[in-house]
């Protein structure tokens, strides 16, 4: 159910990105072809483009295999001349943070641990029903650092109630930002209707209660919904039609 990672081994990035008035076009494109560039990087594990309900902003992740990896991004050709079109494509409301795993929670296409060098390269693939549309979340938490050995094995066990009662789910990866009690959740369901009946279930009202019982987290968490866009690299994830 559960993919643990050595959050000290893997390390990326992720990027909310905002796009100049009118720009938006132009953006689009310096992004993808960022991720095509990316491609022929032998370290790199993953980098996804998520759209979101917003034209002129995009979620851009990246990860690769070690820190040395991703810092090798920036001082490469393409690194180059993403940073150049970013710099005139982009608004300050951009942001952009270094991100390293923790964990992948889901019963069909979690992605794998550190230890890739095992592994053959294998795209992970989603199952959605008939004419779905994926739909998920860009979810900022705040767990409290002193409390969160105690929190993570709640919310694993809160993926497995979700993965065991809501056959729209898909996943949800968790990533650690660099600012304290930060944590990025990655989440996807197979359409927009099963997202939102989610969130009326009582496993999720009981998770909420028990959240706030344990005071687990300094603040309510920030989010946004997302749409999947492409995928690249040799652990991309794709989503199929069954």
């Amino acid at each position: 159910m559960a993919v643990e990672r050595d959050a000290t081994t893997m390390e990326g990035t992720s990027s909310v990105l905002f796009a100049r008035p009118g720009r938006e076009t132009e953006l689009l494109s310096a992004i993808r072809s960022y991720m095509q560039a990316l491609t022929a990087d032998r370290d790199l594990i993953f980098v996804d483009l998520h759209a979101t309900k917003h034209t002129d902003k995009f979620v851009l992740l990246e990860m690769y295999r070690d820190a040395q990896a991703r810092a090798r991004q920036f001082t490469s050709d393409h690194g180059r001349s993403w940073s150049e079109a970013a710099a005139e494509l982009l608004t300050q409301e951009s942001i952009i943070e270094r991100i390293r795993p923790v964990m992948s929670l889901s019963l069909g296409c979690a992605r794998p641990n550190t230890d890739v060098e095992a592994l053959e390269p294998r795209p992970t693939v989603c199952t959605v029903a008939g004419d779905a549309v994926p739909f998920g979340a860009f979810v900022r938490i705040f767990p409290r650092t002193a409390t969160e050995p105690e929190f993570m094995p709640i919310v694993q066990r809160q993926g497995e109630i979700v993965a065991e009662k809501e056959p729209g789910y898909l996943f949800a990866d968790f990533y650690r930002f660099d600012s304290p009690d930060q944590m990025l959740v990655l989440e996807y369901y197979d359409d927009r209707r099963s997202f939102s009946h989610h969130h009326t279930m009582e496993h999720t009202f009981e998770f909420v209660r028990i959240k706030e019982a344990g005071d687990y987290e300094a603040q309510k968490h920030q989010a946004f919904t997302i749409k999947p866009g492409e995928s690249f690299g040799p652990f991309a994830r794709t989503f199929e039609v069954d």
